[in-house]
C-alpha cells in the first residue's frame, strides 16, 4: 500500500494522517503489552520483577510497530520515517502518562531511547522487506 503525499483538498495531508494512524497502532501495542505485564504483576505479586522488563518491551514493541507500519506504507526514508513515527508514539504515551497524578519525568529516558531505536529498526525493516 503506497500513500500519496498530496492532499485531496483543504485539511490534513494524507501523509500526516497515515503517520498518526501508524503511531496510534504502535501506542495501542505498547498499552496491550503493559496490560499483559500488569496481569502478570497481579498474578505473581512481584512488582519489582516485572516493572522494568514491562516498560522496556512495551517501548521497543510500540516504537518498532509504528516505525515498521509507517515505513512499509511510505516505502522510502526508513530511518527518518521510523524515527518520526516512534517519536510520535512517545508523545502519545507521554500524553497518556499525564492522565495520572505525575508525568514520566526524566526517569524513563532509557526506555524512550529504546523506543526510538525500535522505530529506527522497524523503519529499516519496513522499507527493505519485499511485498
Amino acid at each position: 500500500m503506497r500513500i500519496k503525499q498530496a492532499s485531496d483538498g483543504p485539511g490534513v495531508p494524507r501523509y500526516f494522517l497515515f503517520m498518526f494512524l501508524c503511531t496510534l497502532a504502535g501506542t495501542v501495542m505498547a498499552l496491550l503489552i503493559l496490560a499483559i505485564f500488569s496481569f502478570l504483576i497481579i498474578k505473581s505479586g512481584s512488582f519489582q520483577a516485572y516493572f522494568k522488563p514491562a516498560i522496556t518491551v512495551a517501548m521497543i514493541a510500540g516504537g518498532f510497530l509504528s516505525g515498521f507500519m509507517a515505513a512499509r506504507g511510505l516505502r522510502k526514508n526508513g530511518l527518518a520515517t521510523g524515527l518520526f513515527a516512534s517519536i510520535l508514539c512517545l508523545c502519545l504515551l507521554w500524553l497518556l502518562s499525564l492522565l495520572g497524578d505525575r508525568g514520566q519525568g526524566m526517569a524513563f529516558l532509557m526506555p524512550n531511547l529504546l523506543c526510538m531505536i525500535g522505530g529506527l529498526g522497524g523503519g529499516i525493516l519496513g522499507v527493505n522487506l519485499k511485498q
